[in-house]
């Protein structure tokens, strides 16, 4: 664990010992120890030891310390800029935002507190025992709560399932804000299950030139399984297909969107021009894709709604990668 700042501290400290993982802790980047490749089971860096620094320069530096060591990267100081640009290096798996780093503000009122601990301790745990198929809503829901199923098989069928989503949200009296960001992920999540993902035996998509309005029926196959479900902290959505498509470029170009000046635009030629899983991710608190080559991917979208809808934004968005395939190779 690369980080100088104590509270910033003691929350990775917490994660990293819920999963039962020791600790190696240095200030800086500088002069790290080099460790022999696969040493490690996982480093993370506190972006915020040089606010400064070119955080793509900190994550090199890190990543010739311990050679083929997935990395997690946390920032607080202008996060959403930062983690964006850690995520050039493929050796990041997660980005995860300090508590309240997520809305831009003046120095004098930075914070330094670490990132949930909670949340963070999930993401490790699934990294440290990943898994071959999709593990729906049950990982980021308290023990025991029961998660609602459906399968989808049409762009009519996803109007329906997104009104049992939206169904189970008002029956639970969340704010219109909340209820706003679980609409938005649901469907597009969905959406992009249902346009980008099926494809055809020589693997070209099978869908992602059409528009979005345009009715489609998938085969069986190309079904989609949507679960969802809340424990009153966190409001999940999980979203799988059967096709295992997506790659780790694929996320990284849709989410630096968020960064552009004018707002994220539509590209000509494509049907969802590339911003489902950005709007996804600008929604939720937590952004999980799961996927193994040619088999499945689920794409979970966690929204915290137990607190102020302010207090959820300002948390911020957590992104975590269990990608198999050539996408996730060095």
């Amino acid at each position: 664990m690369v980080s100088r700042h104590p509270a910033t501290i003691r929350r990775l400290a917490q994660s990293l010992g819920a999963v039962g993982l020791g600790v190696n802790h240095s200030l800086g980047t500088a002069g790290l120890q080099r460790y022999e490749p696969g040493e490690l089971k996982i480093a993370v860096l506190d972006l915020d030891v040089d606010a400064h620094a070119d955080p793509a320069q900190l994550v090199a530096e890190l990543a010739a310390a311990c050679p083929q060591t997935p990395l997690v990267a946390v920032a607080g100081v202008d996060a959403k800029r930062r983690l964006m640009a850690a995520l050039g290096s493929p050796s990041v798996r997660h980005v995860v935002p300090k508590l309240g780093g997520w809305i831009d503000l003046p120095a004098e009122k930075r914070t330094f507190d670490g990132p949930d601990e909670q949340d963070l301790a999930i993401g490790l745990r699934r990294h440290l025992h990943p898994q071959t198929s999709p593990q729906g809503v049950g990982p980021y829901l308290i023990e025991g709560f029961s998660a609602q199923h459906a399968t989808v098989g049409s762009t009519s069928e996803k109007d329906g399932a997104l009104g049992e989503v939206m169904s189970m949200a008002e029956a639970l009296e969340l704010s219109d804000e909340k209820k706003r960001r679980i609409e938005v992920a649901t469907e597009e999540l969905l959406l992009n299950a249902i346009y980008d993902a099926p494809r055809a035996p020589d693997g070209k998509p099978l869908h992602a030139g059409l528009d979005r309005r345009t009715p489609v029926t998938l085969d069986e196959r190309a079904r989609v399984a949507l679960a969802y479900g809340c424990d009153g902290r966190n409001f999940v959505i999980a979203v799988a297909d059967g096709f295992g498509s997506i790659e780790r470029d694929d996320v990284v170009r849709s989410l630096r969107k968020l960064l552009e000046p004018q707002g994220p635009r539509p590209q000509a030629g494509t049907s969802g021009a590339g911003l489902g899983l950005m709007l996804t991710y600008s929604q939720a608190n937590q952004l999980i894709v799961h996927s193994v080559r040619e088999r499945f991917t689920e794409v979970t979208a966690v929204v915290h709604v137990s607190g102020s809808n302010r207090t959820a934004l300002a948390r911020g968005s957590a992104l975590h990668l269990y990608l198999d395939g050539p996408a996730e190779k060095e």
